[in-house]
């Protein structure tokens, strides 16, 4: 397996649809750092990204619109407390005047009339006594001095009734019907004063309301501009790259441990999202990896000398020094016996050797 190799993984930000190659370089090619090694089919994400600039689009148009509509009824809203403030401050100008004028000019026109039908009832009176008094005089009253006298009695006697009507209503008036009228209007201008509070009240709340509206669609409007640039970003990244000279090996350095299974990738084939999909391996830089059984440990102790040699048979061998990793492998849990990964360190390079070649593996005292 490679000893100095760097993994080429897919870890989309925001993409998670299917990785479909359409060309792929070939296992073991020599390839060039920045060179292309894959191509990924754009299809399914040039479709999302389409689609997510159309609802970009149409979030940036809804926000325009709820922004120009906000405002429309923030004006709407102050001019109605405007209207409201103005008509209150009419209602209170009324309510002052009727205090500070109307009632007093209403009580002085009582007083008038009151003095007018006083002095109506006091010249009947005077008219009444000259009368009287002429026609005491007369020691012969006839008739008609009879009926006028009747008739001036009866004129004082309906306009004393006449008179105490007028002031009884004067009274009613003044003690009830103006009264009625004032609170009339301060109920008014109280009434007025509680929706033009309720009035500012509602504004504040369905202001707070838009804002905070146009603020969570301003959010949105930015999560789906930074999803929109990630999937672009995404995008950019469907030609995958040597991140540095050496050997192509499909799949990851742990697809080549003994017991896994290196994929080959192919046009048509799928590729698996944040796990390994290539690798890139120095030439000739390789380690070789074995699996010791836990029954072998007392007999293979780790740091001991090992030489290596290809399963054909050659007279090409490498000795190196084994390392074993104190915990067995996790997939071994479920067999007859726990094993455990080692490594052979070796002391010369593996000329001709490839990833995933097989070779035996004997301690030095064996050979």
């Amino acid at each position: 397996m490679p000893a100095d190799a760097e993994a080429i993984e897919f870890w989309p930000a925001e993409w998670s649809g299917e990785l479909l190659f359409l060309e792929v370089a070939p296992h073991g090619a020599r390839v060039a750092a920045g060179e292309v090694i894959a191509r990924l089919d754009p299809r399914g994400i040039d479709e999302r990204i389409r689609a997510a600039e159309e609802d970009l689009d149409a979030a940036r148009l809804s926000l325009r619109t709820a922004a120009a509509k906000a405002e429309l009824e923030t004006r709407a809203g102050q001019e109605r407390i405007a209207a409201a403030e103005r008509e209150l401050e009419r209602s209170r100008q009324e309510l002052h005047a009727f205090h500070e004028f109307e009632l007093p000019q209403r009580a002085k026109q009582a007083e008038l009339q009151r003095l007018y039908a006083q002095d109506g009832i006091q010249d009947q009176e005077d008219e009444l006594a000259q009368l009287q008094a002429m026609y005491e005089e007369d020691e012969l009253v006839d008739e008609t001095e009879d009926i006028v006298l009747k008739r001036s009695i009866r004129e004082l006697e309906r306009t004393r009734a006449a008179a105490e009507l007028s002031e009884a209503g004067r009274r009613h008036q003044a003690e009830f019907s103006w009264r009625l009228e004032a609170e009339r209007m301060e109920d008014a201008v109280h009434r007025q004063e509680r929706e033009l509070e309720r009035m500012r009240q509602e504004f504040e709340l369905d202001l707070r309301s838009r804002q905070s509206g146009l603020e969570r669609q301003q959010r949105e409007l930015e999560r789906k501009e930074e999803a929109l640039a990630r999937l672009r970003a995404d995008r950019e990244r469907f030609e995958l790259r040597a991140p540095r000279a050496g050997i192509l090996l499909h799949g990851g350095v742990e697809d080549y441990f003994p017991g896994a299974a290196a994929p080959r990738h192919r046009r048509g084939g799928r590729g698996q999202l944040r796990a390994p999909l290539f690798t890139v391996a120095a030439p000739e830089n390789f380690e070789v990896v074995v699996q010791v059984a836990e029954s072998d440990l007392a007999r293979v102790p780790a740091g001991a000398a090992v030489t290596v040699e290809p399963v054909v048979p050659t007279d090409v061998a490498i000795t190196g020094r084994l390392e074993i990793d104190p915990f067995p492998l996790p997939e071994s849990a479920g067999g007859p016996v726990n094993l455990y990964r080692g490594r052979v360190v070796c002391e010369g390079r593996l000329t001709g050797w490839a990833p995933g070649m097989r070779a035996r593996v004997r301690l030095a005292a064996e050979r």
